[in-house]
C-alpha cells in the first residue's frame, strides 16, 4: 500500500566502486531521472497490515 510510505522524488547515483560500492546517494544538485526513495513510515498501520498477513498465511498453513 503506498499510502504507508512517505517518498521524495530524488535524482539518484550508486556508486560502483571504492569501499562505498553499492552505496546510493540522492543528490538535489544532480540532474537526471528522479525515483522515488522512501523517507518515512506510518509505522502503526504498516505493523498491522503486515501482522494481518502473516495471521492470514499461518491460518492457511
Amino acid at each position: 500500500d503506498p499510502s504507508l510510505v512517505e517518498c521524495l522524488a530524488l535524482p539518484m547515483q550508486v556508486d560502483v566502486a571504492g569501499e562505498t560500492r553499492g552505496r546510493t546517494i540522492g543528490d538535489l544538485s544532480r540532474q537526471g531521472p528522479l525515483v522515488k526513495v522512501a523517507v518515512g513510515v506510518d509505522v502503526e498501520r504498516f505493523l498491522g497490515a503486515f501482522l494481518s498477513r502473516l495471521t492470514r498465511l499461518a491460518a492457511h498453513t
